[in-house]
């Protein structure tokens, strides 16, 4: 399996030399053993939600068992390219990619109830202003259920014993995240004129997760409204807005996105 990505930015022209380059985001092979299933090269890993990794591993992921699926995956967090420079109050730190460890639990309750339990161990990230030279051990635990016809609730609580880096201008060291989601309905690219809307709220304080889900700002609390269309098939369209604050100020943060999704 492969995935290809090329980017072009509208704003700051002078970036397109580098993202007109081709980049491998995923290159891998995937295939059973026996009764496990076996993911080794370069692939996404993905925790409850994004709250705690959401991102690309390289390395090798195993899982296995009916009722009770056990997830193992090592390797290295790839969470940016490797060799980049950080200049902080205290110097200058160079990232590399982090030794990556996890292993994710995920059982059903009932027809309708699914439990969720996880830990990472991963090197300090430097983007999230960790000590790039110390492990940091990340839990997670989460339920999804439907609470009512076509109405579904996603829960999800995260700690970390990560480290901040006392001199890089970090104005937060809260460690906790959780998020809480409720979805109406589902959309299917495949079927056209399906729909769903959502509500979340969401706290991600810097040091409580290694790589945040892309669309949410690091050390952000706040509410999300938005949903999403179907206009055709393999044609829709994502909206969404975001009354975000900073974790530790309050300073106003808020985000918006429209974006058009395509299957080909």
């Amino acid at each position: 399996n492969g995935e290809n990505e090329y980017g072009r930015r509208l704003n700051y022209g002078g970036e397109n030399e580098t993202l007109q380059n081709s980049i491998f985001e995923q290159m891998y092979l995937n295939g059973p053993i026996g009764d496990t299933m076996l993911k080794a090269g370069r692939f996404s890993a993905y925790s409850p939600q994004g709250l705690v990794y959401d991102d690309k591993v390289t390395g090798a992921q195993l899982k296995f068992g009916k009722t009770l699926k056990t997830t193992i995956e090592a390797g290295k967090a790839t969470s940016t390219d490797d060799n980049v420079s950080v200049t902080l109050d205290s110097g200058t730190q160079t990232y590399h990619s982090q030794n990556y460890q996890a292993i994710l639990f995920d059982y059903p309750l009932n027809t309708s109830t699914n439990l969720h339990a996880g830990y990472y161990h991963i090197g300090g990230n430097i983007l999230q202003h960790q000590i790039s030279d110390e492990y940091a051990g990340y839990y997670t635990i989460g339920a999804d259920t439907m609470v009512a016809e076509n109405l579904r609730l996603d829960m999800v609580y995260a700690k970390s014993d990560a480290k901040g880096i006392a001199s890089s201008g970090i104005m937060s060291q809260d460690q906790k995240a959780y998020l809480v989601k409720l979805t109406y309905k589902s959309a299917d690219l495949k079927v056209p004129k399906t729909f769903d809307i959502f509500a979340m709220y969401r706290k991600s304080p810097q040091l409580a997760s290694y790589s945040n889900t892309d669309d949410w700002c690091q050390n952000v609390k706040g509410l999300r409204l938005g949903g999403d269309y179907v206009f055709t098939e393999n044609m829709g369209m994502t909206l969404w807005y975001t009354l975000g604050k900073d974790v530790d100020t309050d300073e106003k943060n808020n985000m918006y996105r429209l974006q058009w999704n395509f299957l080909i």
